[in-house]
């Protein structure tokens, strides 16, 4: 390994307070990183990796850590070689996250406001970097710290339109700082706590918060009028900072499978058909119940796709004879399974 960067969920991971946890106890910490090969094994294509070559773990993988790394050659993505190797070993996790961040939860426009907190963040700066490309303006918070003059102008150089610190922004009328800048119609957050009621104030009416990180500890707050009146809130997990919910095309050109998110007592109980079928019957009842954002979390933490549920519900419809369409008034598929086990054990 040529470089291996220190992530704050690699930090957690290591605390043993992370929620997807590395085997124990031969586990050796690091998620991302940039290597270069030393040797391939006698079956390896030559066309794929070969010696000198400079290569990053795809999809990120424990184990970053260390100074060797044996691993199948599938398992290697191949990188440029000329960039430097900090750059290389950073560029999986925290670049896709903000990218990911600005397009799948709100479409932004060029001419469009977004305000973030913890700009100082590598997934910040490049939250910055990828809104001026895209024509994007952006609001910035940062701490208040020695040397935050320095953090603002570094910011600005990004592409950052403003740059606040959390004490500049303890005044009546925050929006008055926009300036010419139209409300936020995204907000970003990744501290947690009051610093998340102050993403709500700037946010327009309708305007989406995602929460992606909670560094500051805390839970985060919001208030009443800004729960009910102002901002959609939306259960985005990528878990902790960087690695959820990250979306790639599988090798044989189906359907994106999500990565990264599904612990290993869950993995084991959906490799099984009754496990399955169980996932299933909580995605159909949260439909009928209108439980939207918390569909949203709940496959993607599941590592299925999207609407595998219907096709597994279908099966079970057809060779049990349950009713496969559902109405409001019939109530969900789950009530049906959950009565017939009642009737059958005689439960009052």
């Amino acid at each position: 390994m040529l470089a291996a960067p220190i992530n704050p969920s690699d930090l957690n991971r290591v605390e043993g307070v992370y929620p997807v946890r590395p085997p124990l106890p031969a586990a050796v910490a690091g998620y991302e990183g940039v290597g270069q090969v030393h040797a391939l094994g006698a079956a390896v294509d030559s066309r794929l990796l070969s010696p000198g070559d400079w290569v990053i773990p795809s999809p990120p993988s424990l184990g970053t850590w260390q100074t060797y790394i044996v691993n199948p050659a599938t398992a290697w993505h191949r990188v440029r070689s000329d960039v430097p190797p900090q750059y290389a070993a950073t560029v999986t996790v925290n670049p896709l996250t903000a990218l990911r961040m600005l397009r799948d939860f709100v479409n932004l426009a060029p001419g469009d406001t977004l305000v973030q907190n913890g700009a100082t963040s590598i997934v910040g700066q490049c939250v910055i970097q990828l809104a001026k490309l895209h024509g994007l303006h952006t609001i910035n918070i940062i701490r208040d710290r020695p040397g935050s003059q320095e953090a603002k102008d570094k910011l600005k150089q990004l592409g950052a339109d403003h740059v606040f610190t959390e004490s500049q922004l303890d005044i009546k009328n925050i929006k008055s700082l926009l300036g010419a800048l139209p409300e936020p119609a995204l907000g970003l957050n990744c501290v947690g706590g009051n610093a998340a009621s102050v993403i709500l104030k700037f946010l327009r009416q309708g305007g989406t918060m995602v929460t992606y990180g909670g560094m500051s500890k805390k839970p985060v707050t919001v208030s009443t009028s800004s729960f009910i009146f102002k901002a959609e809130l939306r259960a985005s997990v990528f878990e902790a900072i960087e690695e959820e919910d990250r979306v790639v095309e599988n090798d044989d050109g189906g359907n994106p499978a999500l990565l990264g998110s599904c612990n290993d007592r869950a993995k084991q109980l959906h490799a099984s058909p009754s496990g399955r079928l169980l996932t299933a019957l909580v995605s159909e009842y949260l439909e009928w119940a209108q439980l939207s954002h918390t569909m949203k979390v709940y496959l993607p933490e599941c590592n299925l796709p999207k609407d595998f549920w219907k096709n597994e519900l279908k099966d079970f419809s057809n060779k049990s004879g349950a009713e496969g369409s559902r109405s409001a008034e019939s109530g969900p598929m789950l009530l049906d399974v959950l009565e017939g086990y009642l009737k059958y054990e005689d439960f009052n």
